[in-house]
C-alpha cells in the first residue's frame, strides 16, 4: 500500500508542475503578443482602436499662421471611439517642429526623437524618409482597423507638395508614392484614404502615379483655401460613425469640403478610387 501511494504521488506531483509551467508560459506569451516596446515605452498592439488619423502639417513657409488654426482646430475636438490623431508639425523657420498626440485619455506633445532617433528639433518635410518615418511610427504605435493620412501644405501639382523653406526642399510626386509604398510593405498595412490638402494636387497624373499607396485619394484639380478641411464636421461624424467604411467617410470629407465653402463646380474636392485608377 505505501508503495501504491508513493506511485500515485511521484505521478501527481511531476504533472502539477508541468501544468504550471505550461500556464505560466501561456500567460508570458499572451502579454508579450499584446505589447510592442518602442522608445523605451510599453505600448498596447491590440488592433481595437476604429481609426488612425495621421496629419503631415507642412506650415514651414508663408502658410505657418494657417498651420497653427488647424492645431487649434484639432485640439477643440472631443476625441473617442477608438479614435486617435497624430500630428507632426513644422512651423516657420528652425528648431520649431513638434508630434502632438490626441485621443481618447490621452493628450499632449511627444518628442520628435520618439519618431525618429536622429531627430532633433527640426525636420525637413521635403525629405521622403521624413514621411516614411512620420506613417510608419502612427501605424506601429496606433493599430487601427482603418488610416487616413492627410498632407497639407502647398501644392504644385506634378511638382510636388510640402515646400519647407528652411531646408530649401520639397517632396515631388515620385518621392510621395515611393514613402507611402515602403511604409505599406514594411507593415504590411495599407492607407485607407489619403487626403492630399493642397492646390492643384488632384492633376490626373498625380493621381496615377500615387493610386498604388492607399484605397483612396481626395484632392482638388484646383486652388485650395489654406482654412483647409472643416475639421470640426469632419470628427463629428467619424465620432458618432466609429466604424464608417473608408468609402462612406470619404463620402463624408468631400461634401462637407464643398458644402463648407459653397463650392459647386471650382475648386470642388474630389475623390478617386484607387482600384479603378488603376484599371
Amino acid at each position: 500500500m505505501i508503495r501504491n501511494r508513493n506511485t500515485t504521488a511521484n505521478i501527481i506531483i511531476p504533472s502539477i508542475i508541468i501544468l504550471v509551467i505550461l500556464f505560466s508560459t501561456i500567460i508570458i506569451t499572451t502579454a508579450e503578443g499584446n505589447t510592442k516596446k518602442t522608445s523605451g515605452e510599453l505600448i498596447l498592439n491590440d488592433k481595437k482602436n476604429s481609426w488612425t488619423i495621421m496629419i503631415y502639417l507642412d506650415g514651414d513657409n508663408d502658410l505657418c499662421k494657417y498651420a497653427m488654426q488647424k492645431m487649434d482646430e484639432i485640439k477643440e475636438i472631443n476625441l473617442k471611439n477608438g479614435i486617435n490623431v497624430i500630428v507632426l508639425l513644422d512651423e516657420k523657420g528652425e528648431n520649431n517642429t513638434h508630434c502632438y498626440i490626441f485621443g481618447e485619455n490621452k493628450e499632449g506633445e511627444v518628442q520628435i526623437n520618439n519618431i525618429c532617433n536622429s531627430w532633433k528639433n527640426e525636420v525637413n518635410m521635403g525629405n521622403p524618409s521624413t514621411l516614411l518615418s512620420f506613417v510608419s511610427y502612427s501605424m506601429i504605435n496606433y493599430p487601427a482597423k482603418n488610416y487616413l493620412l492627410e498632407m497639407w501644405g502647398h501644392g504644385y501639382g506634378q511638382k510636388g507638395m510640402c515646400n519647407d523653406e528652411t531646408s530649401y526642399d520639397r517632396l515631388t510626386i515620385p518621392e510621395i508614392a515611393s514613402a507611402l509604398t515602403k511604409a505599406k510593405e514594411e507593415r504590411n498595412s495599407e492607407i485607407d484614404i489619403l487626403v492630399l490638402t493642397a492646390c492643384y494636387m488632384g492633376d490626373t497624373k498625380c493621381i496615377q502615379e500615387l493610386g498604388n499607396t492607399s484605397k483612396y485619394i481626395i484632392g482638388s484639380t484646383d486652388e485650395m483655401p489654406a482654412s483647409g478641411l472643416p475639421y470640426t464636421v469632419i470628427f463629428d461624424y467619424l465620432i458618432e460613425k466609429p466604424y464608417v467604411s473608408p468609402k462612406n467617410f470619404c463620402d463624408e470629407i468631400v461634401e462637407a469640403y464643398n458644402s463648407h465653402y459653397h463650392f459647386s463646380n471650382k475648386y470642388m474636392l474630389s475623390m478617386w478610387d484607387a482600384g479603378v485608377i488603376q484599371n
